[in-house]
């Protein structure tokens, strides 16, 4: 049996339990692997690119929360997935929940296309939150800030819970798709090895 193609990264853990981030399930599924916008082109920039972050999470009202860490299980007969991640930040303004997701970039601000992998990861945040809360709506922002002039772009739109789990178990369904055929190749792989004769009985 060939080994699977390449797939994304899987933690595997006793027995069953895969473990997988947000930005890996996201970036494997739609198999884009620009997950900054523009890139960066010195190693600086990483650098930069987080204290970007940070500039934007400190300009928000006081009760913002940044870095909010968050985790979610999809449990199927086969196999328990867990999704991890850090949500840039979570705002309660009223009655109206707000997930931001903030992408730093050394593009021109008008140049950036619609991102479906930017918007894919805010929204599998959006879900987790909304799933948890109990929320019958969320909002959700993806912002976008210029390193070298720090211009900010923010699209604000509002998803129906409904609308996120629908998008959220097809994106969870084809990463678990894949694990599953993983699963499978290393079950006859130990099987092959375990059915091998060593040679030298003395070893």
């Amino acid at each position: 049996m060939q080994v699977p193609a390449s797939g994304p990264i899987l933690y595997a853990m006793p027995p069953r339990l895969l473990k997988t981030s947000v930005r890996e399930l996201v970036g494997f599924v739609l198999r884009s692997g620009d997950l900054i916008s523009g890139g960066f082109s010195r190693p600086d920039r990483l650098v930069e690119g987080t204290r970007g972050h940070q500039k934007i999470q400190r300009a928000r009202p006081a009760d913002y929360q940044a870095e909010v860490p968050i985790s979610y299980l999809v449990e199927t007969d086969e196999i328990t997935l867990e999704i991890s991640g850090r949500i840039d930040g979570l705002l309660v303004e009223d009655d109206v929940v707000l997930v931001e997701e903030i992408k730093t970039t050394e593009a021109d601000l008008d140049e950036i296309p619609e991102n479906p992998t930017h918007w894919a990861q805010a929204k599998l945040y959006a879900f987790m939150v909304a799933e948890q809360s109990g929320l019958d709506a969320i909002d959700v922002q993806l912002t976008y800030l210029q390193l070298d002039t720090y211009e900010r772009r923010e699209d604000r739109r509002t998803f129906a819970s409904d609308e996120l789990a629908a998008f959220c178990a097809d994106l969870i369904e084809r990463y678990l798709h894949w694990a599953r055929i993983y699963q499978q190749w290393c079950a006859e792989r130990d099987l092959s090895l375990e059915a091998l004769a060593f040679p030298f009985a003395e070893y």
